[in-house]
């Protein structure tokens, strides 16, 4: 009985599966099966379309497709890439453990490392101050922070973290904000020394005529002292507010150099008769070496200038304490320029203060420049305008041999004529 069971049963798979078989390869056969699913697999459906010519067009079709988008989100990844290379700004962007995945060529230079993607952060950078701002920004979406950097010089970077691809890759940008810095300092500076300067001749201004008020006007020979100092004061206070606004106007653009053909001894004769009484009531001899020597320029703008110079160097020498008092004015030429040197018997200044000497209401000696009635603007309206003439201010001093400054300007014609 059970052979003749399995016989039966044995019979029925066999036949079935020889039918299945006999199914499967007619299917293959004409095709019709086969060309079907591939045809539902490139998004085609119907009758017609599973036709074989139809199937290779579509699959032609996807891959060129396939290869357009490729190309596309290759193109487009160099066009992200070239445009944070155009940046001034450092961007880096990491990856897992803090890896960098990117860096722009800006970066790069920082860094000091050319190959610097698939280093860690911590192995280009040595700054605690970024390391430190990066560890925080492991739990935030975005943060902003100011940092230092004081090697090779020292400068501020504004810097950004801002987390993408769900938090995976940390975006690091850095904007240099050293010169905003610098600037800002400068504003206080400004803003501290000129609220000294104005308020000391109003002290003196207001202390004096609240003395002649109080009684003071029954002594004539103080009250004439004090008037006397309130003139000096008042006047001091209006040369002050005269040379700042020459100054703003100038660095604005707003004043013009009137140019034209000028003999610089001319100039120079014309500062002479200016500084004389000066230099006669502080015992100063002014001593004078004077060609003629022309170049393009603005004739009152260069007596402005030269007038700052001289007065300084009268002024400082008068304070020297024995020896000689005097000031030497050179006019000379070379091939290219005309060279104005002054040189004085003063007390001289300091290797590290002559690079300051042009800023505004730096003062090498704070109580003998106050003393001697200075605003603290003369040297930079000078440079100012010897700048605008296309020449420049050298300065040589040492402490106790007294100052050289030299004005070099060039003689040929500037092709703007009027800056």
């Amino acid at each position: 009985m059970f052979w003749i069971i399995f016989s039966l049963v044995s019979s029925t798979v066999v036949f079935f599966l020889s039918l299945s078989i006999l199914f499967l390869r007619r299917k293959l056969l004409d095709n019709a099966w086969f060309l079907s699913e591939v045809a539902g697999l490139v998004g085609l459906r119907g009758k017609e379309k599973t036709k074989p010519i139809v199937i290779l067009e579509a699959l032609k079709d996807m891959k060129e497709n396939l290869e357009n988008r490729l190309k596309n989100m290759v193109l487009s990844e160099r066009k992200c890439f070239d445009i944070l290379n155009c940046l001034d700004d450092i961007v880096v962007i990491l990856g897992e453990n803090k890896k960098i995945i990117f860096a722009n060529d800006v970066a790069k230079r920082f860094f000091g490392e050319e190959r610097i993607v698939g280093k860690r952060i911590s192995e280009v950078c040595e700054s605690y101050e970024l390391l430190n701002l990066l560890e925080k920004s492991s739990d935030k979406d975005e943060l902003k922070g100011e940092i230092a950097f004081y090697y090779p010089s020292k400068k501020f970077y504004m810097v950004t973290l801002k987390r993408i691809s769900n938090g995976s890759i940390l975006l690091v940008i850095m904007k240099n904000i050293t010169r905003e810095k610098m600037l800002d300092k400068m504003k206080k500076e400004f803003i501290t020394n000129i609220s000294h300067e104005l308020k000391t001749p109003l002290t003196s201004i207001h202390g004096y005529a609240e003395t002649l008020l109080d009684g003071g006007l029954e002594d004539v020979e103080n009250a004439r002292k004090f008037l006397s100092t309130i003139l000096e004061e008042s006047s001091r206070l209006s040369r002050l507010i005269n040379n700042l606004l020459d100054l703003e106007e100038m660095e604005h653009g707003e004043v013009g150099m009137d140019m034209e053909e000028i003999d610089l001894s001319r100039v120079i004769d014309r500062v002479r008769n200016i500084i004389k009484p000066l230099a006669e009531s502080l015992n100063v001899d002014v001593i004078y070496d004077v060609r003629s020597v022309k170049i393009m320029g603005d004739y009152d703008r260069l007596i402005q200038a030269l007038l700052n110079i001289i007065d300084n160097a009268v002024k400082y020498t008068s304070q020297k304490v024995g020896g000689e008092k005097k000031v030497f004015v050179n006019l000379q030429e070379d091939e290219k320029n005309a060279i104005i040197e002054v040189r004085d018997t003063g007390p001289g200044i300091p290797s590290d203060a002559i690079p300051r000497l042009f800023e505004r209401f730096y003062r090498v000696d704070k109580a003998r420049s106050r003393k001697l009635g200075g605003t603290g603007l003369g040297l930079s309206i000078a440079k100012f305008i010897v700048e605008k003439h296309g020449g420049r201010i050298e300065v040589q001093s040492k402490r106790g041999e007294g100052s050289t400054f030299r004005i070099i300007l060039p003689k040929v014609v500037m092709e703007n004529e009027s800056v």
